[in-house]
């Protein structure tokens, strides 16, 4: 039971954003003022912390990256990585 409550309360929630016009960048760019420096990612082997701010920064470096190799919004990409920081 608490499952249910807890797919229905997810479910819910992805209808309010979706009917708001919200976006993956967009949440995570509301999540990055509320919370600069709280971690949002932890890696289990090492135990790194990025806060919020640094996940930020480190996507902003990425999406200026790709703007310089001649990507355009809109251009569908495919990148085959690791999974584990490469900066």
């Amino acid at each position: 039971m608490a499952g249910l409550v807890m797919v229905l309360r997810v479910r819910a929630g992805l209808c309010q954003h979706h009917s708001l016009g919200s976006t993956v960048p967009s949440l995570f760019s509301q999540r990055v003022a509320l919370h600069p420096d709280k971690p949002a990612l932890v890696d289990d082997h090492s135990g790194e912390v990025w806060t919020f701010r640094e996940l930020a920064e480190q996507s902003h470096a990425v999406a200026h990256w790709a703007l310089a190799q001649g990507w355009e919004p809109g251009d569908v990409v495919a990148l085959y990585l690791e999974s584990r920081p490469w900066w």
